[in-house]
């Protein structure tokens, strides 16, 4: 019968050679395979709705929301409203910006869950990759892994016609800005420490 301590250094030689086997894998790999989903539903956007006309609930306070800044009656309580139980601030928020900068082009607009999955996923990296726990020599290969595990949940938080249809993505929005201000704040933190650290030199 085997001791324990052989078993313990099976165990040591078998997860060394393990960490061995993925440190040899190059981190762009990590960064390709993290792209494919946003590729593949790149796809779905341009081949699923052709028409240049607003679709489903599109219609509904967004497009009012939309109206009312372009003819300058937009009040901040209207961005507040609630209709059937909901304040969806983000996706009124999101119509007028629309309506300033693109003309609320059903086009374009399309692709505006998209563009903030991108954005979601690029924010996450920037946080983790200026987290002094990845820093150092394997700083690189934890940040491609950290890439893929986040292209996974931006991918996943989706409701299934929200890569189509940007009424559906109220907790994207929310998401976003909530990544945004946390980096805000590290960056501040960050700034801080360093001209705490010049006061003492």
């Amino acid at each position: 019968m085997p001791k324990d301590s052989d078993r313990a250094t099976s165990n040591r030689r078998s997860t060394s050679i393990n960490s061995g086997r993925i440190s040899t894998i190059h981190p762009s790999i990590f960064i390709v395979i993290s792209a494919l989903p946003f590729a593949l539903i790149a796809c779905l956007v341009v081949n699923k709705f052709a028409l240049p006309i607003p679709i489903g609930d599109q219609w509904l306070d967004p497009i009012d929301a939309a109206i009312k800044a372009s003819t300058n009656q937009l009040h901040w309580g209207d961005l507040f409203a609630m209709i059937e139980g909901h304040r969806s601030f983000t996706i009124r928020l999101l119509a007028v910006l629309g309506a300033f900068l693109v003309r609320l082009s059903p086009e374009i607009m399309k692709w505006s869950t998209w563009i903030t999955s991108c954005l979601i996923l690029a924010t996450s990296v920037e946080l983790v990759r200026h987290d002094p726990l990845i820093k150092g020599k394997i700083a690189t290969k934890n940040l491609s892994l950290a890439t893929l595990c986040l292209s996974a949940v931006a991918y996943a938080i989706h409701d299934q016609e929200g890569w189509t249809d940007y009424y559906f993505s109220t907790w994207q929005l929310s998401l976003l800005f909530f990544l945004i201000a946390c980096l805000i704040i590290q960056r501040y933190k960050t700034r801080v420490a360093i001209q705490i650290g010049r006061a003492h030199v």
